[in-house]
């Protein structure tokens, strides 16, 4: 991993020297990614929070949606619940805000696994099924198959939870 970081870094470094904000935000996002592999949660915020500044510098909302978005899984992969959703709302409100009709439907399903994660099931299935409508509009059958398989794996989880228990 640290040759990847150095690459990430020298990318980073080159981004800098040609003022090029693009680059510098997708590096900096890389080094996020790359510190939550490594479970380094406050260095991911850290660098995702400053890959959204260079993104807004650059005008690029899609930038802007991805470090939130990271932030938000930052979180989440550190089980604070509260503040990972309250960065993927951020993020779903700045994608349809900016149009971002993609990012919406993958924002609608982070929210619903983690809202699987937490075994809040009827959570969960509304936001796969806000999901699927995106995609249905999008007419991305990846992402349609992608969702109603969530549903499908949350359905059977509600149902189990459901069955009752045979006592003698």
């Amino acid at each position: 991993m640290c040759s990847r970081r150095w690459q990430y870094q020298e990318a980073l470094q080159i981004y800098r020297e040609l003022r090029d904000a693009n680059g510098e935000w997708r590096a900096l996002d890389d080094l996020g990614r790359l510190a939550v592999k490594q479970r380094d949660m406050a260095q991911a915020v850290s660098q995702f929070q400053e890959a959204r500044k260079v993104a807004q510098r650059a005008s690029s909302r899609e930038g802007q949606v991805i470090a939130v978005e990271h932030i938000a899984a930052a979180y989440r992969a550190a089980k604070d619940y509260r503040k990972a959703l309250q960065h993927y709302q951020q993020a779903l409100k700045m994608a349809r805000d900016g149009r971002l009709r993609d990012y919406e439907w993958i924002l609608l399903g982070d929210i619903g696994g983690m809202y699987e994660e937490m075994g809040q099931l009827k959570g969960a299935m509304a936001h796969y099924q806000q999901g699927l409508t995106v995609a249905r509009q999008l007419g991305d059958k990846d992402a349609e198959q992608q969702l109603r398989d969530n549903m499908a794996r949350v359905g059977k989880e509600s149902a189990a939870e459901k069955k009752p228990t045979r006592t003698r």
